[in-house]
């Protein structure tokens, strides 16, 4: 098992809440040819904090299947003009959307935060730390 941080990428979505949509279908999308591959790399039992810019860590979930790296058609979230979107099947365990965890806590815990689309949390120790705050944070709602 492995974790890692993915981006809602909110702000290439004016006027949407795309952490509302990936939590409803059970997903994490990306969009653009270079970030499929990205989700490829994810394997089922691996661990994802749902981040969202200027919020923080709004979901917590497990991977549950392999992407095959090929973009999705139809798409559910974003339009041709932002590129081909590509999705992975989450269960989406935790849902923190009214008490998210913020980039000034995740920096406590993890020692960063990542804007990037998806990217790896090295250090298991801190990210099941942050799991288990999570799962704290959750219960506080």
């Amino acid at each position: 098992m492995a974790y890692y941080y993915v981006n809602t990428e909110a702000r290439n979505l004016p006027g949407q809440a795309p952490h509302e949509i990936w939590l409803r279908e059970g997903y994490a999308f990306v969009s653009g040819e270079p970030y499929g591959p990205r989700l490829g790399g994810l394997n089922p039992g691996d661990i994802l904090f749902m981040y969202v810019n200027g919020r923080g860590v709004m979901a917590v979930g497990q991977v549950l299947e392999h992407c095959d790296g090929r973009p999705v058609d139809p798409p559910l979230v974003y339009l041709p003009a932002q590129g081909p979107e590509f999705r992975i099947a989450v269960d989406w365990f935790l849902n923190l959307f009214d008490n998210p965890i913020t980039a000034a806590e995740l920096r406590e815990i993890i020692g960063w935060i990542s804007r990037q689309a998806v990217q790896h949390i090295g250090d298991d120790e801190a990210a099941e730390q942050l799991v288990e705050y999570a799962r704290r944070r959750e219960h506080r709602r």
